[in-house]
């Protein structure tokens, strides 16, 4: 592309360069960006025609794409350059872990350990992707530290944004072009986005960042498959395993990006390109696997360990509604349409003209929207399938897929500006003539364009860093660190709770600079740990060990007492405080207790304990921690709730002693040995010498026939369609009264006794004019996991009747229910639905519903081999925000109805 350029002439070369840094304006980042991108692009542009060459020796440099990219995310994110940090949403969270991982983990020779840091306790390193804390740690070791804990994390966000959009540009150079690459990298730095679509909003404003760092090494792993697959080197397999394996540890959403867009990739090659039938299709799958295991370490315990890892499942469009928020360029929010309308020009020449990288970037980005959407979800049944599917946010899916198209947008405007027509043109244009015409014009519309793309930028532009110094109550703040450090310490264990609305963490950084251990009372993020209990009871912060409580508001409970005030910032003392962090439940007591969960080890000398003697120990399982008595014989573990998710240890005390240790478990143990040989066998082929023996070795390997014949590809990609209709096309199971909504009658009974049927139409009976109104089969988020249920919300007066009649069941109904999440906000309402079932048209049996968020399971016996009808009615006091939904299974091949009889 290029070449293709030079040979245009000059003014070619300069209408592009200002075209993109027109199209780069109106993407509507900020008045500064678009004037930092323009100056920027003009003075090439000037260089272009002092040196008489289109590009001049710098534009055609190799290194002047990548300087760009990094100049002006430099130039996007300065004050970062003066070693101010962002302060929003969740980047002090981020920065307590990178500190914890120095300080804590790595200081004692470890990558991952227990913690008492947050919560009542919690696995740090195992419980969240690592290589935010990584990056962090090698920015603070090659500086020596000397730029302090926020000017370290200004230089790893800034560094993690640059390596991101060169990653992106490194894909689209190496997919379509230098320029489609370039900007693909500079879209993706000027995107707004979206809350879970990445872009500024995402990354910068909420400061969820680790998916965007995988994202663009996922990227620049791609673009290296491509170019392995091209001319095959050990150096280029290494880097491309490098790439992966580095993805992998900043997020595991790096295993869909793989698993659909290098099959894809694979099988795009074969039909496009059916002569390049070598052993190089085979590498970038053998990447990808030696880039899984220099991963493995962490990858396979976090997996291993998910029952102990929160769910935050969430769906996102169906595909009616893709469809036409795409028809109107609002497909991504935040992202301005005119760069998905070129994106679609893109692509489709691209296909066209038969160009495998603008195929690839299409394909793909289809493939991660129709992956994200909730059509596809539903009705492959997904959650039937595994519930596993119940833990994705599939709205992230986004994030891969933008790039993509950012990319072909790129690739729009180089067919554009390179076009035969355009050329023409440009050889007709006197560019004296046209500077002093747009001068003229450019000044009568100034004042317009200025309205206008104020209105723009508002919508689609980037928004500010929020520093330090932007943030309320910093001053007091401070003040209160710098009392804390030595005024609440103290020999005992205590903790600090930090009070604040629930996902607010201007708190969060407060364990750097007194060092003491922390309570967030509501959301902490950059954590899956599911016992985190987020809670400000009395009953919490007597279990946790909290004897202070910060808080920006003023806190009226009897438990606490006000010892501090700093400015608007008040310091409490728990009056209820308690240093115990076990208590001996029965007969006997606690001689002696060494506690000391920040080393792994706790242990307890018991007298006068009995057979139903307990220890609680105020410590929140997990499979780690293992506990043996004085004869070295291991007790169970069990956990015991207490506030919301959080959890205590609970083992028997019938014995003298108690130890408990946290030790790595055998997956550990083997993922991190394998991690090992493979990262020796990484730097290895980095070494002249052991590549050229690998290499030899690689070409005898890669005349096997199955490696030397990429035939296989194409059968693979039609097992995959295959499996694909299977699932589409599958009987689903009969027992799952999800599956037989449609069979159902459904009415609404007046408080009058009148009975009103409810249709049935598009999928759903419709009971009013409502929209929640209605029974259907659904997914939806209960108790932060997404469950497959029947939607069954009660009318705002009088009930609602769901029969089945006909069925066998059995002996037995079990089933689970609950309000969606959704239910559960700051308006208490969430206690008034009732739930009754009847069988046979007899009395009406009561099913408890839990006041407490969750999907909560019921049983009901019944008689057996009998036909009978089964009736659900649900009711509530106050109908606002009552999403109930259930689902119920009968005993084994008890759901026949009496015609199959």
């Amino acid at each position: 592309m290029l070449g293709r350029l030079n040979q245009h002439g000059k003014k070619s070369a300069a209408v592009f360069l200002w075209g993109s840094a027109l199209v780069l304006f109106f993407v509507g980042p900020s008045g500064v960006w678009a004037t930092l991108t323009g100056g920027l692009l003009f003075a090439v542009s000037a260089w272009n025609l002092r040196n008489g060459a289109p590009l001049g020796r710098f534009g055609t440099s190799e290194w002047f794409p990548p300087m760009l990219v990094v100049g002006l995310t430099a130039a996007l994110f300065w004050p970062l350059l003066l070693l101010e940090m962002p302060y929003s949403a969740d980047h002090p969270v981020h920065l307590t872990r990178a500190w914890h991982f120095l300080t804590r983990n790595l200081a004692s020779g470890q990558l991952s350990g227990w913690s008492d840091l947050w919560f009542g306790g919690w696995p740090s390193g195992e419980d969240y992707p690592p290589l935010g804390d990584y990056w962090y740690a090698l920015w603070y070791g090659l500086t020596a530290g000397t730029l302090g804990w926020e000017g370290t994390y200004a230089v790893t966000f800034l560094s993690m944004m640059s390596a991101a959009a060169l990653g992106v540009y490194w894909f689209g150079r190496t997919a379509l072009g230098r320029w489609e690459g370039l900007v693909g990298a500079l879209l993706f730095l000027s995107d707004k986005g979206a809350y879970r679509e990445g872009g500024w909003t995402y990354t910068v404003t909420w400061g969820v960042w680790p998916q965007v760092l995988s994202t663009g090494l996922c990227f620049a792993a791609l673009g290296t498959f491509i170019l392995l697959a091209r001319r095959p080197s050990p150096s280029r397999f290494a880097w491309a395993s490098l790439f992966t394996g580095l993805a992998f540890l900043g997020h595991p959403m790096a295993l869909i990006f793989f698993a659909v867009l290098v099959p894809l990739g694979l099988v795009l090659t074969y039909i496009m390109h059916p002569s390049f039938r070598t052993r190089a299709l085979a590498l970038p799958p053998a990447a990808i696997g030696v880039g899984i295991g220099l991963a493995a370490y962490w990858f396979f315990p976090f997996a291993s360990k998910g029952a102990w890892m929160a769910k935050y499942g969430e769906l996102w469009l169906s595909l009616p509604a893709m469809g036409e928020r795409w028809l109107a360029g609002t497909l991504f929010s935040g992202t301005t349409p005119l760069v998905i309308w070129l994106g679609t020009l893109g692509g489709i020449a691209g296909v066209l003209r038969g160009k495998w990288g603008a195929t690839f970037c299409a394909a793909g980005a289809l493939a991660f929207v129709l992956a994200a959407s909730r059509t596809l979800f539903h009705e492959l049944d997904l959650l039937a399938l595994s519930p596993s599917f119940g833990q994705i946010q599939f709205q992230r899916f986004v994030i891969p897929a933008k790039p993509l198209v950012f990319v072909l947008a790129g690739h729009g405007l180089v067919l554009v500006f390179s076009s035969a027509r355009a050329r023409d043109a440009l050889r007709q244009v006197s560019m004296r003539r046209t500077v002093a015409v747009a001068l003229v014009v450019g000044g009568l519309t100034g004042p317009f364009l200025h309205a206008a793309t104020g209105k723009w930028s508002e919508k689609y532009g980037v928004g500010e860093l929020t520093l330090k110094e932007d943030r309320r109550h910093q001053k007091d703040y401070e003040d209160f660190l710098e009392w804390s450090r030595d005024a609440l310490r103290g020999e005992t264990f205590a903790r600090v709770a930090y009070v604040r609305p629930y996902n607010d963490h201007f708190f969060a950084a407060a364990p750097i600079w007194n060092e003491l251990p922390a309570y967030k009372v509501g959301f902490t993020p950059c954590t899956n740990f599911i016992h985190k209990a987020d809670l400000g009871t009395d009953e919490n912060y007597r279990l946790l060990s909290v004897r202070y409580v910060v808080s920006l508001e003023d806190l009226r409970r009897r438990s606490l007492r006000e010892i501090k005030r700093f400015g608007q910032l008040r310091v409490y003392e728990f009056k209820e405080y308690s240093p115990d962090r076990f208590n001996l439940e029965g007969k006997g007591s606690v001689v002696s207790a060494d506690v000391r969960p920040g080393d792994g080890f706790l242990e307890f000398d018991l007298d006068g304990t009995s057979e139903n003697s307990t220890l609680v120990v105020h410590i929140p399982p997990f499979p780690n921690w293992t506990a043996t008595n004085a004869e070295g014989e291991t007790l169970d573990i069990s956990s015991r709730e207490f506030g919301n998710f959080g959890s205590r240890m609970v083992v028997p005390a019938h014995t003298e002693q108690i130890r408990f240790e946290y030790r790595a478990m055998p997956v550990n143990l083997w993922s991190g040995v394998v991690s090992g040989v493979l990262w020796i066998f990484l730097f290895g082929l980095f070494y002249p010498r052991f590549a050229s023996f690998f290499g030899t070795r690689a070409q005898r390997v890669g005349t096997l026939p199955l490696i030397r014949d990429a035939s296989f590809i194409p059968w693979g990609g039609g097992v995959a369609l295959v499996g694909i209709a299977v699932l589409l096309l599958r009987p689903l199971p009969a027992s799952n009264a999800t599956n037989q909504v449609s069979e159902a009658e459904v009415w609404v009974e007046t408080e009058s006794g009148e009975r009103k049927e409810c249709g049935w139409s598009d999928g759903r009976f419709r009971c009013s004019e409502e929209s929640w109104h209605t029974v259907h089969r659904t997914e939806t988020r209960i108790g932060k996991v997404l469950r497959r249920c029947i939607w069954a919300h009660p009318p705002r007066k009088g009930s609602l009747h769901i029969r089945w009649s006909n069925l066998n069941l059995g002996g037995r109904l079990t089933g689970f229910h609950g309000l969606a999440d959704a239910s559960f906000g700051r308006k208490k309402t969430h206690g008034s639905t009732s739930v009754g079932l009847r069988l046979n048209d007899g009395e009406q049996a009561s099913i408890p519903l839990s006041k407490r968020r969750g999907w909560h399971p019921w049983s009901l016996d019944v008689d057996a081999n009998t036909i009978m009808s089964v009736e659900w009615i649900v009711r509530a006091k106050n109908a606002s925000k009552q999403h109930y939904c259930f689902d119920w299974n009968v005993n084994e091949d008890s759901q026949k109805s009496a015609l199959e009889k």
